[in-house]
């Protein structure tokens, strides 16, 4: 990463944290969206709760109970953490469309949550 992007500090401290990853192929791209997976992820490693151990399910599919979130989607336990901890909860259809962006001030609701998730 360059480090006269505007937030290059921001991303570095949270990279260093564990909060954050690039891509495979050692870029970042601090300029584009996030999904709402992706914002998962980061969610609940900031959260500190990536250590396998979530609350009780929701129901009998996983924690999330999210409809459109398979146990073998990629980002599955971290939707399931973050909905478990009622960071975000998905549509009340059910689903979580995790490939979806995130607005701004969705992710802010979120990490207002995360500052308040059981740690």
């Amino acid at each position: 990463m360059l480090v006269d992007q505007p937030f290059c500090r921001e991303i570095h401290a949270a990279h260093i944290e564990g909060w954050v990853d690039g891509y495979d192929d050692g870029t970042f791209r601090p300029t584009n969206t996030v999904s709402r997976q992706a914002a998962a992820a980061m969610l609940w490693a900031a959260a500190n709760v990536g250590d396998g151990e979530l609350p009780e399910p929701r129901n009998d599919l996983h924690p999330s109970g999210c409809t459109d979130v398979p146990d073998d989607h990629p980002f599955c336990e971290s939707i399931d953490a973050v909905a478990a901890l009622d960071i975000s909860t998905g549509y009340p259809d059910g689903s979580f469309h995790p490939a979806e962006q995130v607005t701004r001030q969705a992710f802010v609701a979120f990490l207002g949550r995360t500052m308040h998730a059981p740690h």
